[in-house]
């Protein structure tokens, strides 16, 4: 799930799985909320007192609101979008986002393939008598297949419980006829 949120409070913040700061269109960050107020400081930015993580994280990225940290200035903290962009671009968490992308393009690759072997064997079992669609039909059986395959399944079902079939059976034997009046 996807969220976008303003002003959040530290108590919602610490729900998502992963935070992503963009600064003018370009990812800064991406990765455990936990660590995104740690990556920044390590960059070079400094925190205020009380103040929330999200207001710290979009602070980064404001050229109005950041502060740098102690003995820190803007020639050496990298501090507009292209710079951070690079920054994030040579961190760890870029690394490891490119390993999970990679690891999903292959996942995708793999479950491409079970889908084309699966709708090749459907295509394989389909029958002929097909009316309709045809070969877009996602039926393999003609009408009267599926009327037989039915009737067998209802068969197969009614044997399975032999005590009623049996006692209906008698029932309907030994039941004396209703007069009619």
């Amino acid at each position: 799930m996807l969220s976008s949120s303003y002003q959040a409070g530290e108590g919602i913040y610490d729900l998502f799985d992963k935070v992503l700061v963009l600064n003018e269109g370009r990812q800064v960050y991406f990765g455990p909320p936990s660590e995104a107020r740690g990556y920044f400081e390590q960059l070079g930015y400094k925190a205020l007192p009380r103040q929330s993580t999200p207001d710290y994280l979009t602070g980064c990225t404001d050229p109005n609101e950041r502060q740098f940290a102690f003995s820190r200035s803007p020639s050496d903290v990298p501090s507009t979008p292209e710079t951070l962009e690079a920054a994030f671009l040579s961190s760890t968490y870029a690394q490891e986002l490119e390993k999970s992308r990679k690891a999903e393009e292959e996942r995708m690759q793999v479950d491409k393939a079970d889908q084309e072997a699966f709708r090749a064997a459907v295509a394989a079992d389909r029958k002929k008598g097909l009316t309709g669609k045809g070969k877009r039909s996602p039926y393999t059986l003609g009408f009267w297949g599926q009327v037989k395959a039915l009737t067998i399944r209802m068969v197969q079902q009614k044997l399975q419980d032999r005590f009623q079939l049996m006692t209906s059976w008698i029932l309907s034997m030994v039941r004396p006829p209703i007069p009619r009046s």
